[in-house]
C-alpha cells in the first residue's frame, strides 16, 4: 500500500507543483464572434488581434497547431503580443441570433458559426484558404496576414512584425 501511495505524491508534486508552467494556447472556435469587443480587449490589455482562419476538416490547421504554434518561442510570442482569435469557418451550429450578420458577399443574412467565419475572413482578407492568419488593429485593418507554412522562422517573423 506504501508504493503506490508515493507514487502518486510524486505524480502530484510533478504535475501540480508547477508554477513555472506556460499558459496554453486555446485554438478553440470562438461561437459568437464581435470582432469591436475583441479590439476593445486587445486595446485595453495593449495588444494586437491575431486572428487565426481555421477548419475542423483542415489538416495543414492541425500541423501548424501541433508543431508550429506550440514551440516555446512562438507560444510565447503570441501570448505576450496577441489577443488570438480562432474562426472556424466550417462550424455548422447556429449562432446566438444578435450575431447573425448581413453578408455584402453572399448577400443574404448568415447564421452559421463557419459562415459567418468565413465571410469574416473573406471581408477582411480577400481570401477563404485556411489555415490562415491575420493581425489586425483597432481600425480593423489588416497589418500583415498569411498563410500555410512549415517553417517556425516564417511565422515568428510574421509575429515580430
Amino acid at each position: 500500500m506504501k508504493k503506490p501511495y508515493c507514487i502518486l505524491v510524486f505524480l502530484v508534486f510533478l504535475f501540480g507543483c508547477n508554477t513555472n508552467q506556460r499558459k496554453d494556447i486555446s485554438f478553440e472556435s470562438v461561437k459568437n464572434f464581435d470582432l469591436d469587443n475583441v479590439l476593445k480587449k486587445a486595446n485595453s490589455n495593449e495588444k494586437s488581434v491575431l486572428l487565426y482562419f481555421s477548419s475542423v476538416a483542415c489538416v495543414n490547421c492541425r500541423k501548424i497547431e501541433a508543431k508550429i504554434l506550440n514551440t516555446p518561442t512562438i507560444k510565447q510570442t503570441i501570448l505576450d503580443k496577441y489577443i488570438l482569435v480562432t474562426l472556424i469557418v466550417d462550424d455548422r451550429e447556429i449562432a446566438e441570433e444578435n450575431y447573425w450578420k448581413e453578408s455584402r458577399i453572399f448577400n443574404r443574412t448568415l447564421k452559421k458559426i463557419g459562415a459567418i467565419n468565413s465571410d469574416w475572413q473573406i471581408e477582411l482578407t480577400q481570401t477563404g484558404s485556411q489555415p490562415y492568419f491575420a493581425i489586425i488593429n483597432k481600425e480593423k485593418t489588416i497589418l500583415s496576414e498569411m498563410g500555410y507554412t512549415r517553417s517556425d522562422n516564417e511565422i515568428l517573423n510574421f509575429l515580430n512584425k
